[in-house]
């Protein structure tokens, strides 16, 4: 195996595959399999054909090494062959799927449960053309990027390193197609798409679009028993204070102590039954604030899975700093409650609480600026 194919780039591993010297394809394939194994389980799940298709894609690229015309787009290239074998076990399913775009970038979409009737399945086939024609009208750099995020389930990190480009890049190939598909597809959704009052999720955000926090101090007032966790931005002066209730402000306390209690609490509690389950906590999010009430995420992984879990707060944050696991803040909640540290903005923020305190009906006393 060549010692510096490292340092070399995909064309020039290429080039030298194609030249004779076969053993460098393989740190060329190793560059790309894992995300390319990963895509395989996305589309398949976690199933004996998904691990077959990703050898199949990685001997055919081998055997097909010549075809490539731009060797240094040999990443997206084995993805691409990787998704079309995936597109074709589907069909083998009987799984409904997008056919690929022009370009022969593979698109999968996959529906829980199909339509029954032939006038369903005619407004789905209907709809199906729309989105491909949608797609296919963006161009080929916005395409490749909206595909990948949005129907490979790829982030912005992984496309960036796919793709050859800064994270930046890849962002804004994707503001760019995202806004021509509104536009697009807005007659469609109008005429098509009936209102769903369920909730769902919204898309989880990656860390790249979300605001870092650590928890600066816990605060109270001695003459109301408030209490307060103060989150302080990593990147500038700004503080965003949750009012939180008594218990769990001793509990995030004392895990940011290190005091460990005679029995385990709540949150020691649930931290061990994940465990057991073989669940991890991977990072918490504050992700919302209606009506001055905040709302929380915690985001686990069991068996390279991600799930989302709704949460309070207070909750999320004992478990994070237990956890030893990122914080991080929506933009948007940044936008509405965060502020300097000062009188002026403490008042304020009190005043909020109290409002919201009157609107529940109770006792109308104000939580006063709080004392560290």
């Amino acid at each position: 195996m060549n010692h510096h194919a490292g340092t070399r780039s995909d064309a020039m591993l290429v080039a030298l595959v194609l030249a004779g010297e076969r053993e460098t394809f393989a740190p060329l394939l190793l560059r790309y399999y894992t995300s390319v194994a990963r895509l395989c389980r996305r589309l398949l799940g976690h199933t004996s054909e998904a691990q077959d298709i990703a050898q199949e894609a990685a001997l055919q690229a081998f055997l097909r090494l010549g075809e490539l015309q731009d060797a240094a787009r040999f990443g997206a290239w084995l993805h691409a062959i990787a998704a079309n074998l995936a597109r074709m076990e589907l069909r083998r399913r009987r799984t409904l799927s997008l056919e690929a775009v022009p370009d022969g970038t593979a698109m999968i979409v996959l529906w829980a449960a199909g339509p029954h009737t032939p006038e369903e399945v005619q407004s789905a086939r209907e709809l199906h053309d729309t989105i491909v024609a949608a797609l296919s009208e963006l161009s080929e750099l916005n395409r490749e990027v909206a595909i990948g995020f949005y129907l490979a389930g790829y982030s912005y990190a992984e496309l960036a390193e796919l793709l050859g480009v800064p994270v930046s890049t890849v962002k804004g190939r994707l503001f760019k197609g995202r806004r021509q598909l509104r536009r697009t597809l807005a007659p469609t959704a109008h005429e098509v798409l009936k209102p769903d009052r369920r909730l769902r999720k919204e898309h989880l955000m990656e860390a790249s679009e979300l605001v870092e926090v650590t928890i600066g101090e816990m605060r109270s007032n001695p003459d109301t028993g408030h209490r307060v966790v103060v989150l302080r931005m990593n990147d500038d002066e700004r503080i965003l204070p949750i009012w939180i209730g008594p218990f769990e402000a001793d509990a995030i306390k004392m895990a940011l102590e290190g005091t460990q209690p005679h029995r385990p609490m709540t949150h020691d509690l649930t931290l061990r039954l994940l465990a057991k389950l073989g669940a991890q906590v991977r990072q918490v999010v504050v992700n919302n604030l209606v009506d001055n009430t905040f709302y929380a995420e915690i985001i686990t992984t069991i068996g390279g899975q991600h799930h989302v879990v709704d949460a309070r707060p207070s909750d999320a944050l004992a478990l994070a700093v237990r956890a030893g696991v990122p914080i991080y803040v929506a933009p948007a909640v940044i936008e509405q409650a965060s502020g300097p540290d000062d009188d002026a903005f403490w008042r304020a923020r009190a005043e909020q609480v109290r409002q919201l305190q009157a609107q529940a009906g109770l006792p109308d006393q104000a939580p006063q600026p709080i004392a560290e």
